[in-house]
């Protein structure tokens, strides 16, 4: 590996640590090499290049004289961690790429991480015992527990973002994997794993990521971002799998992404200082003051809270809340593109969800109006409609008013088909959650009053119920306009009582719904009819309730004279005998009665009139030479 490095200067001994872990390196040799290498990294003075380049600095910046260097109490690493902690105020860059290579070395193994495995021994023993060093693997064993490692560490791991703030998880190794964390946000070389496994991937999505800057030097996490912002285009697995990891670092604590936590420095300061960092309560509080963030800082929570909504995991409070009912609804549901989020959605109305967890999907769907990027499916199905169509709204978008959401609203008619599919199916999802003032639905506000809240509290609607209200209102001026146009024709001529039986037989069609809901705002007429195509059949269910059947078929009885109660038997003492016929199965039966009735018409018609009764025909020859 090595026989072309010249001796001297440690040069050797660093070409053998650079290879210790390719294939072929002699396993005595390695484990040789990494003692010498703990060795080091617990006492300073065996680390002759860093005493050599950083003499100046760790005279200025940790207050150590070069003739106390050798009476200094090395063993306890103090100088190292001081010039890792402090590094941005190194002066030369000889001495702050040395540093950076110890913290590099740091990030792969705990036991070049002194700081760390002090205030982690006790820890290390409980939960990653059995989990050898190197490869990161003790430091992703403290802060992971995916089980995906080797099998004798499964029942010892466990998920450092959960787990940080148990009791049995020391305040002191709490702050040291918190820092690790940190570090390796800054550089995507710090993450052991993450730099391997993406290797490849880096060099052919990020390659110009640090612009004129080379790969090899630190770009302030740019590779990271450019990584994250890819994650959809990666195809290696363990890569995106390391990147993933990072996001969920990135959820739990805004220090461990060094652009987002440059940006909002000032932000933080001003409006979160008093908020502990970790479990994305920073964030929160930054959400929570929007509209007041510096323009920078405002984009990097957007682009965050934006990647964060095509995956539940990266919504802790939501992950968390969710969990039983993920586990028992969508358990066979792919993590990814807001697949488990969209099943938990479409379960909400079907099923009792717990209070936290119906909490936290209003208050997400809440967020998705306000802003549609945060819809996933939306974002995708419209990103070339809205440039086009709501130029004007797009401009505001970063405002959570819900301005781009409106516009798409109003000009459904001028997208296109998928984008106006997948608008009718958030103004549905928007429209499940309904509360009074929330933007887009706010135009329904006076309709739910009157219609279907009246003196009721709207807690007495589960999810989904004042959207199916305002359907069954809509379903009502159905059902009273066909009785009107019926009663208007029963003094017409005879010969329309064909299409007087259709008229009063089949409800309206869909196409001409907007007639029939006149009843409702336009506002709200346009809304609920947006929100219902989509879903058809269920609309097709409430309108053709047994109710509506029974009505429809007691029309057809005064229509052509039959005696009440031929095609509706009257319930007897005994509760039985009543019809009850829903959806597309009272629809098919309604048909066939009306096929039978109106076969049996024509005849009847035919035979009085004897237009059944044999007639002779004129044989016609044609005249002239035949071919």
């Amino acid at each position: 590996f090595c026989k072309d490095v010249p001796p001297g200067n440690a040069r050797a001994k660093e070409c053998l640590e650079d290879h210790r872990d390719q294939p072929g390196f002699q396993p005595e040799c390695k484990e040789e090499i990494e003692k010498m290498m703990a060795a080091r990294a617990a006492d300073f003075r065996l680390d002759t290049q860093l005493r050599q380049l950083c003499a100046e600095d760790i005279r200025d910046i940790c207050a150590y004289e070069a003739d106390s260097l050798d009476m200094s109490a090395g063993m306890d690493a103090r100088v190292s961690q001081c010039l890792q902690d402090y590094k941005e105020d190194i002066s030369s860059p000889a001495c702050a790429k040395r540093v950076h290579k110890l913290i590099e070395l740091a990030s792969s193994d705990i036991r070049f991480d002194i700081p760390l495995a002090d205030a982690c021994h006790e820890d290390r023993i409980s939960f990653c015992g059995n989990t050898p060093p190197g490869s990161a693997r003790v430091i992703r064993c403290l802060q992971d527990r995916r089980e995906q490692l080797s099998s004798d560490c499964k029942a010892t791991l466990f998920d450092q973002e959960d787990h940080l703030t148990e009791p049995q998880f020391s305040t002191s190794c709490r702050t040291e994997v918190e820092r690790q964390q940190q570090n390796s946000g800054t550089d995507y070389r710090l993450n052991f794993r993450l730099a391997n496994a993406c290797h490849s991937t880096i060099a052919s999505k990020c390659s110009d990521a640090c612009g004129a800057i080379n790969l090899e030097q630190p770009c302030g996490g740019k590779v990271l971002r450019c990584l994250t912002e890819k994650i959809e285009e990666i195809q290696d697995e363990e890569c995106k799998k390391e990147v993933f990891y990072f996001e969920k670092m990135e959820v739990q604590d805004f220090r461990n992404d060094i652009m987002l936590a440059e940006a909002c420095r000032m932000d933080v300061d001003s409006h979160c200082s008093n908020i502990q960092p970790g479990q994305g309560r920073v964030h929160q509080c930054l959400r929570d003051n929007l509209a007041s963030l510096s323009e920078g800082c405002r984009k990097e929570e957007l682009a965050l809270r934006s990647a964060q909504s095509s995956n539940v995991e990266l919504m802790p409070n939501l992950a968390q809340a969710c969990a039983p009912e993920r586990a028992k609804h969508c358990a066979d549901v792919r993590p990814g593109k807001a697949r488990v989020f969209m099943c938990l959605l479409n379960k909400s109305d079907r099923v009792e969800f717990t209070p936290a967890c119906k909490k936290e999907l209003t208050a997400q769907e809440e967020r998705r109006v306000k802003d549609w990027r945060l819809d996933y499916d939306l974002r995708q199905a419209c990103k070339e409609d809205v440039p086009q169509v709501c130029a004007a709204a797009k401009a505001d978008q970063d405002k959570d008013n819900a301005a781009v959401f409106r516009c798409l609203v109003e000009k459904a008619s001028s997208t296109s088909g998928p984008c106006g599919q997948e608008t009718g199916r958030a103004v549905r999802n928007a429209m499940q959650f309904y509360a009074p003032g929330k933007p887009v639905t706010d135009v329904c506000d006076t309709d739910v009053m009157d219609k279907c809240l009246q003196t009721k509290g709207l807690d007495t609607f589960g999810i989904g119920k004042v959207h199916q209200c305002l359907l069954n209102a809509g379903a009502s001026d159905i059902a009273a306009a066909d009785a009107e146009r019926l009663q208007a024709e029963s003094q017409g001529n005879s010969t329309r009582q064909h299409r007087r039986l259709q008229q009063a037989a089949v409800p309206t069609e869909l196409g001409s719904k907007a007639e029939a809901f006149g009843k409702l705002s336009p506002g709200c007429k346009n809304l609920v009819l947006l929100a219902e195509p989509g879903d058809a059949y269920g609309a097709y269910n409430s309108l053709l309730s047994a109710g509506s059947v029974v009505g429809n078929m007691k029309k057809i009885e005064t229509t052509f004279g039959l005696k009440a109660g031929t095609l509706t038997p009257v319930a007897s003492g005994s509760g039985v005998g009543s019809l009850t016929i829903t959806g597309w199965t009272a629809t098919l039966g309604l048909l066939a009665l009306i096929s039978v009735i109106i076969a049996g018409a024509v005849l009847g018609y035919r035979h009085y009139r004897g237009l059944d009764a044999h007639r002779g025909y004129t044989l016609v020859l044609k005249r002239g030479q035949q071919t």
